[in-house]
């Protein structure tokens, strides 16, 4: 929490602000170039596991020879459409950073620069919740599958 103070204070101190050099335009210009070509893959990827579950779930609903699945396979159905929905927000975070960021170096607008950061760090902020979230879920599954000796899944 002190480092955080250092740098606003800082950066009063400083009078005209951060002055970002060309060779950090440049550098952010390719950061920009590859979040926006991984958000737009993201989210074709997203797309098409929704879709690809949505067809699962007719083909499995409708064919009584899917009766003996094992519950395993049964579960994956839902989380693959639950990760796809997960995943949206990260995307669309690191779309709107490329965005605002683009506009911020072209206009050399800070209010952009600050927009775009703002959606930097959110998308790092979900991907840490995601993560922790995922630990705690991961660790769960482990100890149902100890105490239930395998059983269960």
């Amino acid at each position: 929490m002190d480092n955080h103070n250092n740098i606003i204070d800082n950066t009063a101190d400083m009078g005209t602000g951060l002055v970002i050099t060309t060779a950090s335009k440049l550098q952010l210009n390719q950061i920009r170039k590859w979040m926006q070509f991984f958000a737009i893959l993201g989210i074709v990827f997203c797309v098409l596991m929704l879709i690809g579950s949505i067809g699962l779930f007719f083909a499995f609903s409708n064919q009584d020879a899917y009766a003996n699945m094992p519950a395993s396979s049964m579960y994956s159905l839902y989380l693959v459409p639950i990760f796809a929905v997960v995943i949206i927000p990260a995307t669309v975070f690191a779309f709107k950073f490329s965005q605002a960021m683009r506009t911020a170096l072209y206009t050399s607008s800070p209010e952009r620069a600050q927009d775009a950061f703002k959606n930097f760090r959110n998308l790092f902020r979900f991907i840490g919740i995601f993560t922790i979230v995922s630990f705690v879920f991961y660790i769960f599954i482990l100890i149902i599958g100890v105490f239930t000796k395998g059983q269960l899944f």
